[in-house]
């Protein structure tokens, strides 16, 4: 079944045609395809209990970004259906975007796309309102706590902030009307059609490889941020919240788990902090060796003085030993080499101590 002009279809007009040729590279007839337009974001609060994007608020400039992306051709934005949770391939393409202001004074995001008409069960069901709201696949540059401007995706950012959804200075989601700013753009994988969706009811899934190209996925989880809980999905469900994919909540349970334990060790083995008195006796004891230092210093000065004077009397000690006093001399030119005996010298003495003998006279007897 073939619709000449469905009711909520925008004519493809030749501008049209030549934006989704600038944008897609591939040049298109206004009888092959169907266009349409929707609102797909705002800077409403969003509305996700549990999610770290509830009450969160996108910035107008984010939305901004995302249309002259979208627009430039820098962001291939690929139509999805969510039946099969983004496993399928794209049924259309999303090629324009413009903001624009609300009645309330609200920056809107709106963007056209288009489907095939061979898609005619889909131009239906939109045509008669039974598929009527999109949901955004997006990620923003940063998520910017709102009461002290912590960045979850920021180089400080840890699995921790992102799991207990709790900035570094301790303000958690949710509490204290406290929530998270989206600001910039860093990647729009895709715009879905869905049963129910608003900008206002964001959901975060498990099939994030599935719309993101790999290395948008490697960069991001480089990081060692995981990148299925930085996906923002606006859907919405107003009777039951989508559930977080069971493969996703378990890794994000192993992952809290292994940050728990983590947490616990580092707790352990990190030193403790001295008390004043431990700080008291430090200072004390160091004061204690600086004093002892010193006078171990002066000590050493007084020896070194103390050793000076000592070799300066042994050199004049020496010199008075080497040099006869009031200049006498000795002559021992006539001692044999081998000495004298001690009889000899024992004799010599008798021998002077003998009274003088004449020659003209007798010896009494």
């Amino acid at each position: 079944m073939y619709f000449s002009k469905p009711s909520k279809a925008i004519d493809a007009t030749a501008e049209i045609l030549a934006q989704i040729e600038r944008v897609t590279g591939t040049a298109v007839t206004a009888e092959d395809i169907v266009v349409f337009e929707a609102a797909v974001m705002n800077t409403r609060p969003l509305n996700k209990m549990g999610s770290i994007f509830h009450e969160g608020r996108a910035s107008e400039d984010m939305l901004r970004q995302m249309a002259a992306a979208l627009n430039s051709g820098e962001e291939s934005v690929p139509l999805h259906t969510l039946h099969s949770q983004g496993y399928e391939l794209p049924i259309g393409k999303v090629f324009e975007g413009e903001v624009t202001k609300a009645a309330d004074g609200e920056a809107e995001l709106h963007a056209m796309f288009y489907v095939p008409k061979s898609e005619a069960s889909m131009v239906e069901k939109i045509n008669l309102g039974i598929i009527d709201e999109v949901s955004v696949g997006v990620k923003a540059k940063a998520l910017l706590c709102s009461k002290c401007g912590f960045d979850y995706f920021g180089a400080d950012a840890t699995w921790e902030n992102l799991y207990s959804q709790t900035c570094e200075n301790d303000h958690t989601v949710g509490v204290d009307n406290t929530h998270v700013k989206l600001i910039g753009l860093d990647k729009w994988m895709e715009l879905s059609l869905v049963s129910r969706g608003a900008a206002s009811k964001p959901k975060i899934l498990g099939r994030t490889k599935q719309i993101m190209s790999k290395e948008t996925y490697d960069r991001i989880a480089a990081d060692g941020l995981p990148p299925e809980a930085m996906m923002l999905f606006t859907a919405s469900d107003e009777k039951k919240e989508t559930p977080m994919d069971p493969e996703v909540k378990a890794q994000l349970d192993a992952f809290g788990t292994q940050l728990t334990q983590l947490t616990t060790l580092v707790a352990a083995l990190a030193p403790k902090e001295p008390t004043a008195e431990e700080l008291a006796a430090l200072a004390a004891a160091e004061a204690e060796a600086a004093a002892e230092a010193l006078k171990l210093s002066e000590q050493e000065a007084a020896l070194k003085t103390e050793l000076e004077t000592a070799k300066a009397r042994i050199v004049e000690l020496e010199a008075g030993v080497q040099t006869p006093k009031d200049g006498v001399t000795l002559d021992t030119s006539g001692i044999p080499v081998g000495g004298v005996a001690a009889s000899a010298i024992e004799d010599a003495k008798k021998v002077a101590a003998r009274p003088a003998i004449s020659a003209f006279k007798t010896p009494k007897r």
